[in-house]
């Protein structure tokens, strides 16, 4: 049977990746019918090659008639929550919004589903920054009953949402599976990822667009980071077979420090000679120190794992911000 999926904050950074993987399933007798909820205004052209297989629909998670709207259109037999505000640095400039955003849209979409007597399964995207990094080890790792410990505005909008999540599960039977994802990334996210910032100034100095000095925040921080195409791969496997009301913890192995990364994207640069400043501004008040994680859980129940490399992923970023880097400059 074909099924109705919606995808949340489809014109966002994974949103596009997922809408990838979903138009491009055959496994379905049917075509799936496929909704992305996107912000008002212009389309991110970076998604225009999916025009013939989503339905695009504008809406603000906020706002109860738009999300009555989004919800009539597209009745959805899946949703992928996805939309949020999710980059740490600028929720210390708006942590209300930030809170509105990511607690009050989930209770929004919650109650409009409810309003309209829809029940499909629902997956939605959390953060594994909640985790108290510091109450893990080499001999303990992250893993889902972790002690939580917001540090940033970020993580503590993310927290409330997973505490609305376990609300409207316990309290009105919706079928919430809850992910929490490590940090993932690849090509087409805008330069606001540490990777991405790295790899668009290394592309403006391959292109003579930048002097050879590469500006940076803290470089002695772990990160543990996944590609992109491999967290939504678990994102639909959650869906496909995920247990309502449980969380999911979803990472790789591939933990290093932020400068351990920069001198690897440095040495498959085409400029040798490039130095580093750090920026007092792209500092954080807070932050973490992140080591192994435990996903067994996500493991034993799906076989997931990730097929993609860290050396694959940061070659696929550098390459898209080549070209990015040419398309702009031919642009200006």
């Amino acid at each position: 049977m074909s099924k109705r999926i919606l995808v949340t904050g489809a014109d966002g950074f994974v949103g596009g990746f997922m809408l990838d993987l979903l138009a491009a399933d055959t496994a379905e007798p049917q075509p799936s019918e496929i909704f992305g909820m996107i912000h008002p205004g212009p389309r991110n052209r970076l998604l225009s090659h999916l025009d013939d297989r989503v339905r695009w629909i504008s809406g603000d998670m906020t706002c109860a008639a738009e999300m009555k709207h989004l919800l009539e259109v597209s009745r959805p037999d899946e949703i992928y929550h996805l939309a949020s505000l999710s980059t740490v640095g600028p929720s210390w400039q708006s942590p209300a919004e930030y809170m509105r955003v990511n607690a009050g849209g989930t209770i929004m979409l919650f109650e409009r589903l409810l309003a309209l007597d829809l029940a499909p399964r629902i997956v939605v995207t959390g953060s594994a920054d909640v985790y108290d990094a510091t109450a893990a080890s080499e001999d303990q790792p992250i893993c889902e009953s972790t002690p939580v410990r917001a540090v940033n505005p970020y993580s503590a909008s993310k927290l409330a949402q997973d505490a609305v999540c376990t609300t409207y599960h316990a309290g009105r039977d919706l079928q919430i599976i809850r992910i929490r994802a490590m940090n993932h990334d690849g090509p087409r996210r805008a330069a606001v990822g540490v990777l991405a910032e790295f790899a668009r100034q290394i592309a403006r100095i391959e292109a003579g667009l930048q002097s050879p000095v590469l500006s940076v925040g803290n470089l002695d921080v772990s990160r543990n980071f996944t590609h992109v195409a491999d967290i939504v791969r678990a994102y639909q496997l959650a869906m496909q077979r995920g247990e309502p009301g449980e969380m999911y913890l979803v990472a790789s192995d591939n933990v290093h420090t932020i400068r351990e990364c920069l001198d690897r994207l440095i040495a498959i640069s085409s400029c040798s000679e490039i130095q580093v400043e750090v920026d007092p501004a792209k500092l954080r008040p807070a932050d973490r120190r992140f080591t192994r994680c435990d996903c067994s859980k996500f493991h034993d129940l799906t076989g997931w794992s990730p097929q993609l490399s860290f050396d694959q992923l940061l070659h696929d970023i550098l390459e898209y911000w080549r070209d990015a880097v040419m398309t702009e400059n031919a642009e200006a």
